[in-house]
């Protein structure tokens, strides 16, 4: 059911396709690893609900594929965030770039807030911006895919901070008096999707 075999060659293939070198990427590594952790936490909430049926291997190879999708009519979870579709759907906005003249999507200033900054996504993995070799790399000197014991890590690290808020807001008088309109909520622009 969980073959190891599909997994070595997905990352023979993935290997073979990209380009050599060093990945660069417009926002710089931690952005980058922030967006992987929340697609890992896609990954990871689909998987972790299996948790005492299956082996820790074995969810690490399912947390795997999805993250990855498992070849042909799979799309694993960051090909869906770089093109924007399903859950990820919102996380970019339409522009024109100044110099083509061509269409482009460029992610949300609130999804990564670096000033003077226009993360694209683009399916070309030699391009600076958000492509299936940044989304996958471990690091931006190691094009190997990213494990899935690591994006379980960063599943679990992602739903502690998220715990951790959750807290902090629910023992706040702030967020509990609904007269409050705290700072950011009546902001449309803050808002993302349609």
């Amino acid at each position: 059911m969980f073959p190891n075999k599909r997994a070595k060659t997905t990352k023979e293939a993935a290997k073979k396709a990209a380009p050599v070198g060093k990945i660069e990427f417009e926002a710089g590594f931690f952005i980058l690893k922030e967006i992987q952790r929340v697609i890992a936490f896609r990954a990871y909430e689909s998987v972790v609900t299996m948790g005492d049926s299956f082996s820790q291997k074995q969810l690490e190879q399912m947390a795997f594929e999805k993250y990855h999708g498992i070849g042909g009519d799979s799309i694993g979870l960051a090909e869906k965030f770089m093109k924007g579709i399903e859950m990820f759907e919102g996380i970019y906005e339409d522009a024109v770039n100044d110099m083509t003249g061509q269409n482009e999507r460029v992610l949300k200033f609130l999804l990564h807030c670096k000033e003077g900054k226009k993360i694209i996504s683009n399916q070309d993995p030699r391009f600076k911006g958000i492509n299936i070799a940044s989304l996958t790399c471990k690091k931006l000197t190691d094009r190997s895919l990213v494990t899935g014991r690591t994006i379980i890590d960063m599943g679990k690290e992602v739903e502690a901070s998220g715990r951790k808020i959750q807290a902090f807001v629910s023992k706040s008088t702030k967020y509990k008096d609904p007269h409050n309109k705290v700072s950011g909520e009546h902001i449309n622009s803050w808002k993302i999707g349609k």
